[in-house]
């Protein structure tokens, strides 16, 4: 199982949004009821009425933090179920305010399900190989070195885009490395540096997430796009 070591700014945003769409069905509950949302008590009494809702909140919160494979099914079970509550809700009191609030919050729903998509897709979060299976891959392996303060590591790609990708270290041993890293490989004649973060482990194999910012003009997304135009994708 791949183990998150540093989690992105996107499942951050999810798991916040997912957390606020629990409060935003009390606060709807609360418009539909012309109660006031401020109340301590109302919101206990609400709690203890959903009980079932806030382990099912509990659940996506996990699996989303842990970047699970399944993890945006129960998200959108999560959220579609919230907005049977928000309808039931502007039926029962017919206030135009709930049904604003339905459509900006399906808007939302769906973009940070892409956001989620993405992540579970992110090459940082698939080796793309089995433990058994790492030498297996490759006939031609596209290697590199990584440098960081833990020391230098020699590897080679199992899985990359744009933004991330993934490397096993079949002669790693001890600790993995951790934090802030430095890539170098070289390639067509050419040495291409990328700079990110370690992001992900598993299986003697590392994810890592670059940073936007790249100054080398042979930079991690120069190799990306020379690698699609020539046709050599991951496995």
């Amino acid at each position: 199982m791949i183990k998150i070591v540093r989690q992105s700014f996107n499942i951050y945003s999810v798991l916040l949004f997912t957390i606020l769409s629990y409060i935003l069905l009390y606060i709807v509950n609360s418009i539909a009821l012309g109660e006031s949302a401020l109340s301590l008590m109302s919101f206990k009494a609400f709690t203890l009425a959903n009980l079932y809702l806030l382990g099912l909140l509990a659940l996506t919160v996990v699996l989303v933090w842990k970047v699970e494979k399944h993890s945006h099914f129960f998200y959108l079970a999560f959220h579609m179920f919230l907005i049977f509550q928000f309808v039931m809700s502007f039926i029962e009191s017919q206030n135009k305010i709930i049904l604003i609030i339905i459509f900006l919050f399906m808007v939302h729903v769906y973009l940070f399900l892409l956001t989620l998509n993405a992540e579970i897709n992110s090459a940082s979060n698939n080796p793309l190989y089995l433990s058994n299976q790492a030498n297996l891959f490759f006939i031609k392996k596209l290697f590199v070195t990584i440098y960081s303060i833990d020391g230098v590591y020699e590897g080679y790609l199992t899985n990359w885009n744009d933004h991330s990708c993934f490397i096993h270290l079949p002669t790693l041993e001890g600790e993995y490395p951790s934090g802030k890293i430095r890539l170098i490989t070289k390639h067509f004649g050419k040495e291409f540096v990328g700079h990110g973060v370690i992001s992900s482990r598993y299986a003697e194999g590392i994810g890592i997430r670059f940073i936007e910012e790249q100054e080398e003009v042979y930079n991690w997304k120069l190799l990306t796009g020379i690698l699609n135009k020539k046709g050599i994708m991951p496995v």
